[in-house]
């Protein structure tokens, strides 16, 4: 570096005088008293101020993402407790219209001897495939084969399969699937099955029972997998051929399309069920049973 600037005295001389006028710079005083240095104030200070705006203005994006990030996760919590307890709702009154029906409310098979577990779907099969649905939920959140996933709006199907932490989910709209069903208007018992064109049929219905369009239809429990009194579809359309049986569309009440998040429902423990039975015995007796 020295051997260059001895080769260029003008560029040396140059550098030298800049050096001591900034150093007289800051001794000098004009006729009020004050250093001719503050005068370089005035150029650093737009620079200074312009950087302490975006540090500021960066913390704060910084803080109100967090608090963005935070108001997300309580919002999808919040969102999950509302389609439970919509669930719950849709049992209750299930519940209520079938104790109108029978005097004995405790044989009634309900939805209270289970507990849910919330899975989202995370992916779907091709249409190939039957429209099978994987969820994030599996073994580790004790989900087995055969367990019934629900929604609000009704039944979606049951798992398939189930792995350490995920699940693959049948639609009852698959042609393979099959649901034990009851009219809900009649209370005849029929069979649901999907059908390929994503709707639902009806099955064993002889053609003495009345059955008209907008009918619900509803789980019978007697499949063992979903529990009695769950949505399925409602009556679509009704045809009366030369078969025993009629002819029964139902459009499900669930649309398949735009299923996010899930119930599923899992079996409480025999002994946990003793203990809910003993709980009801002494609430009613006083006393131990």
């Amino acid at each position: 570096m020295i051997a260059p600037l001895n080769n260029r005295p003008l560029l040396c001389l140059t550098l030298l005088l800049v050096a001591n006028l900034l150093l007289l710079s800051f001794q000098v005083q004009n006729g009020r008293g004050k250093s001719l240095a503050s005068a370089s104030l005035a150029i650093e200070a737009p620079a200074a101020n312009m950087l302490n705006f975006l540090r500021s203005n960066a913390v704060d994006f910084f803080r109100r993402y967090i608090d963005l990030v935070d108001t997300e996760t309580s919002n999808q919590s919040l969102r999950l407790e509302n389609r439970r307890l919509l669930l719950e709702i849709k049992r209750l009154l299930s519940l209520t219209e079938a104790a109108k029906r029978i005097k004995n409310f405790d044989r009634l098979a309900s939805i209270s001897d289970f507990d849910t577990t919330t899975a989202s779907v995370i992916q779907r099969g091709p249409p190939f495939l039957g429209s099978v649905m994987v969820v994030n939920a599996g073994r580790n959140q004790g989900i087995r084969e055969n367990s019934a996933v629900i929604v609000p709006e009704g039944v979606v199907g049951r798992i398939q399969t189930s792995g350490l932490w995920t699940s693959r989910v049948e639609p009852i709209i698959n042609p393979q699937a099959a649901v034990g069903a009851v009219l809900g208007g009649s209370r005849n018992l029929g069979v649901i099955r999907g059908d390929v064109d994503g709707s639902l049929r009806l099955h064993y219905i002889p053609h003495s029972v009345e059955v008209a369009a907008g009918d619900t239809v509803l789980t019978s429990g007697m499949d063992g997998i979903y529990p009695k009194g769950l949505p399925i579809g409602r009556v679509a359309s009704v045809k009366h051929g030369n078969e025993i049986h009629q002819k029964i569309r139902v459009d499900p009440t669930v649309d398949f399309n735009r299923i996010e998040e899930t119930l599923i429902l899992r079996a409480r423990p025999l002994n946990d069920l003793k203990d809910r039975q003993n709980g009801k015995e002494i609430t009613a007796s006083g006393k131990t049973p």
